[in-house]
């Protein structure tokens, strides 16, 4: 135990006090967070679920006060490592997949594949992980898979429409939570490793599960930058489509390097960049093309005090972003994304838009954001970005703009998630924050969606978007009766 470092979690037969004044003695260490350099967690009774969930994330290995006691009287004590439990028969192990897949993809089918691969043993492993990749490319990367999904999905969120839409003690459904996941994140990462395997990469462990992994999501992994690079690099790790960081620990310079260098990037499809450093930025520019590479998010890659132009002229002018069609931004990249996107070499592949602003008939009318307007077939708009409350007469304003004759098809799927509202007295009086577009009552329905179908906005738009709106009958009968010529999409 000596120079060992141990957290203290819940309640234990002795005082936390006692405990560590224990741990001390015999020349170990107890601090009081979770971090790259603990090396255990001790579980007591109540523990903390946040603290258990860093040390999953880090890789930090959890035992218990029984584990404690042995160490301190100089024993050894058994760690359980992935790959020990084969408790369960391997064709019941395939079964149990095979009726998930009989099932319909999304996020929670994704979390019992990683259950049935969890509770295997190494020598079970490689057969089901072969069973596994097999199906998802079979039937879950099929053509329009995805689409079923995200009908099934939705139909589903839109039963779960709740009457009393001011009851706040009310949460959607898991339905609802599902095709949020699916849909309102363009990367929806319905393939990512969960924490605890992006801990155990970390510390270094080889299993074959992780070659199932298509995504990573880092947007609040915030582990040294040396454990980062050992997920990057895992050589399980061989097929990433999407990567989505956070702070300047994920993609350093070195690391952006892995991203533009190894096999495993090869066929990255979906970045997210997160908050890089100027160096990072330069190193991801310094590489060739990747025709795989679709759609670049750059929402709040630019932090107050850095300079835009350092920081994205590098990314837009690399090769790196010759095919990318789908681009989303926000924050204080935009005037300097607007500026650059007047030039039609920046991103000559530009289809589709995610754009967002405060104020969309001010903004939207200034000749700069019409002319990248131009460039596009298919706006998304989160009309509430990024004030969480929207009135009617903001929403008047919305319905206001003017969309130039290229955009084809909007993407309003938005306004059926929790964060998108739009307000009316009786909501602020209760403090709801959850009444989306799919939970309002019959009279906000109606005050939104006629001037939505009345409006400038869809002058010139043949397709809308919808989501889960799409199963509510009081939307497609308001578009229907106002706009018939208009498709409208799931």
């Amino acid at each position: 135990m000596n120079g060992k470092a141990f957290v203290l979690a819940g309640r234990f037969s002795v005082s936390s006090a006692d405990l560590k004044q224990e741990i001390e003695a015999v020349g170990g260490r107890v601090t009081r967070d979770v971090s790259s350099r603990t090396d255990y967690l001790v579980e007591g009774k109540s523990a903390s679920e946040f603290k258990l969930q860093d040390a999953r994330t880090l890789g930090v290995t959890v035992i218990s006060e029984d584990d404690v006691r042995a160490l301190l009287r100089g024993e050894e004590i058994a760690i359980a490592q992935p790959g020990e439990d084969g408790s369960k028969d391997l064709d019941e192990l395939i079964g149990a997949a095979r009726g998930v897949f009989d099932g319909v993809m999304g996020a929670r089918a994704w979390e019992q594949l990683i259950a049935l691969l969890d509770a295997c043993s190494l020598e079970q492993e490689g057969a089901l992980t072969h069973y596994i990749s097999s199906q998802v490319g079979a039937r879950w990367e099929a053509e329009g898979a995805r689409d079923r999904a995200i009908a099934y999905w939705a139909k589903e969120a839109a039963a779960e429409r709740w009457t009393d839409w001011l009851d706040s003690e009310h949460m959607p459904g898991p339905a609802y939570r599902e095709i949020h996941d699916w849909v309102i994140v363009p990367y929806s990462l319905s393939y990512k490793a969960p924490e605890h395997w992006l801990g155990e990469m970390m510390r270094g462990v080889d299993a074959p599960k992780y070659g199932i992994v298509r995504s990573l999501d880092l947007m609040r992994f915030y582990a040294a930058s040396k454990k980062v690079h050992a997920i990057l690099t895992h050589p399980n790790l061989d097929n990433i489509h999407a990567l989505r960081a956070s702070g300047t620990n994920v993609l350093t310079k070195q690391n952006a390097n892995v991203v533009m260098t190894h096999e495993g990037f090869a066929a990255l499809r979906t970045l997210y960049p997160g908050n890089l450093s100027v160096a990072a930025a330069r190193e991801l520019a310094s590489h060739g093309p990747r025709p795989e590479l679709r759609t670049l998010d750059v929402t709040g890659i630019v932090h107050p005090d850095q300079e835009a132009s350092a920081l994205l002229e590098p990314l837009l002018d690399a090769p790196l972003c010759d095919h990318v069609t789908y681009l989303l931004m926000a924050g204080y990249e935009v005037p300097y994304l607007l500026e650059r996107l007047e030039d039609p070499t920046t991103l000559p592949n530009l289809e589709r838009l995610m754009y967002f602003t405060p104020d969309p008939r001010g903004a939207w009318n200034a000749r700069r954001v019409r002319t990248l307007f131009e460039r596009v077939s298919e706006l998304v708009l989160d009309p509430c970005y990024p004030n969480p409350i929207l009135d009617l007469e903001q929403w008047q304003r919305f319905c206001g703009t003017r969309l130039p004759a290229s955009i084809q098809t909007l993407d309003l799927r938005s306004l059926s998630f929790e964060h998108v509202q739009i307000i009316i007295p009786e909501a602020i009086d209760r403090y709801v924050r959850r009444s989306s577009m799919l939970f309002a009552p019959d009279g906000t329905v109606q005050d939104a969606l006629l001037p939505l179908c009345r409006s400038t906005l869809l002058e010139h738009v043949e397709r809308v978007r919808l989501g889960p709106l799409f199963y509510d009958e009081r939307i497609t009968s308001i578009f229907a009766e106002q706009r018939p010529d208009i498709e409208l999409l799931v």
